[in-house]
């Protein structure tokens, strides 16, 4: 997936992912498909591998009725 991204962002473009996080890599039941928690700096240091640059990066914390989410942004290449 992240391949696919590098692929269609132009250099200097902005990505911004969000996901549900967590201690590690995990699937859970969702109405649609299967989803996963994903450590932060797991899935920043994948976008990293895929050649993206991490700028920011925003967390809420789970609250008892939803789930902890995360957003990352990162540009391709270097900011």
């Amino acid at each position: 997936m992240l391949a696919e991204f590098r692929r269609v962002t132009a250099p200097g473009g902005t990505l911004v992912v969000g996901f549900v996080y967590g201690d590690d890599v995990s699937a859970f039941d969702h109405k649609v498909v299967t989803a996963y928690r994903w450590p932060v700096d797991e899935f920043s240091a994948r976008l990293a591998r895929a050649g993206f640059t991490e700028v920011d990066r925003q967390h809420r914390p789970g609250d008892g009725t939803q789930r902890p989410q995360a957003a990352i942004a990162a540009v391709l290449g270097e900011p």
